[in-house]
């Protein structure tokens, strides 16, 4: 993240090669007026746009993607799990990103060469559009989103823990 041209975040150690701290990593968020809290937890960065004050809704993150996106040194990231919901509101585990907007509950996205991957999660269905390794995240005022790193064993674990479902 960047404010007035300086570098004020950056990932840390485990990450310092697949989400570098200097351009082009960035985190975009859609909208004209937003305001958003940041938190900090142990495994992940929790975003949320401030309810009462953020004039716009939704508010779409979008996260780097193929194109000056993820840094890899194995190959291109590639999609492992994302976990849509149906008509029904039921889980589906896709295995591979839908061509269309799907509401989503996390996805985990994997770049060849790291142990981790990279994990996404909010806490009720929200509407997501994956262009390659990006995605597109729209969330509401009041609602969560989350990006992380996990080990794909744990990344179930990850993802449920922050579900409001």
């Amino acid at each position: 993240m960047r404010v007035n041209d300086r570098d004020v975040l950056a990932w840390g150690e485990p990450a310092q090669y697949l989400w570098s701290n200097s351009a082009p990593a960035s985190l975009t968020v859609g909208t004209g007026r937003s305001r958003v809290i940041w938190d900090f937890e142990d495994d992940a960065v929790r975003i949320a746009p401030v309810e009462l004050w953020s004039a716009e809704a939704p508010h779409e993150f979008i996260f780097p993607g193929d194109q000056l996106g993820w840094t890899a040194w194995g190959g291109a990231p590639q999609w492992i799990t994302i976990i849509a919901t149906n008509e029904r509101g039921e889980e589906q585990v896709l295995a591979e990103p839908p061509n269309e907007g799907r509401k989503i509950l996390a996805a985990a996205l994997r770049a060849p060469g790291y142990e981790e991957v990279i994990c996404f999660a909010v806490d009720r269905p929200q509407p997501a559009r994956f262009d390659g390794a990006g995605p597109r995240i729209s969330v509401n005022p009041g609602e969560r989103l989350w990006f992380g790193l996990a080990s794909p064993e744990g990344f179930e674990k990850w993802w449920r823990s922050r579900s409001k479902r």
